[in-house]
C-alpha cells in the first residue's frame, strides 16, 4: 500500500491506507496562504503534476516518489517532504 503504479498504457493507479491520508490530511503546511489546504493535497498536486516521472509498468512507493522530487530539487517536496514521509511511513 501507499504506492504509484503506471500501467504500460500508462494509466494511473495510487494507493494510500486510510490511516495516511487521514493524517495528511489534517496537517496544514506551514506559511500556505490557503485555509484549507493541507498535506494531502499537496501530495495530490505532486502526483498530478509530476506522476510522468514514474516509467511506463513501474510501482513505486509514495515516499520513493517524494525522494525522487526531493533528488530534483522541486522546492515544496524539499519543504515538506520529509514531514509527508515520515506520516506516511508511520501510518
Amino acid at each position: 500500500m501507499n504506492t504509484i503504479s503506471r500501467k504500460i498504457s500508462g494509466s494511473l493507479s495510487v494507493t494510500i491506507s486510510k490511516q495516511a491520508a487521514e493524517r495528511l490530511d489534517s496537517y496544514k503546511p506551514k506559511g500556505c496562504p490557503h485555509s484549507n489546504y493541507t498535506l494531502l493535497d499537496l501530495l495530490r498536486d505532486f502526483i498530478q503534476a509530476y506522476n510522468w516521472k514514474i516509467d511506463r509498468g513501474h510501482t513505486i512507493s509514495l515516499s520513493d516518489f517524494i525522494r525522487l522530487l526531493q533528488a530534483e530539487n522541486y522546492a515544496h517536496a524539499v519543504v515538506y517532504g520529509n514531514d509527508m514521509m515520515r506520516i506516511i511511513e508511520e501510518a
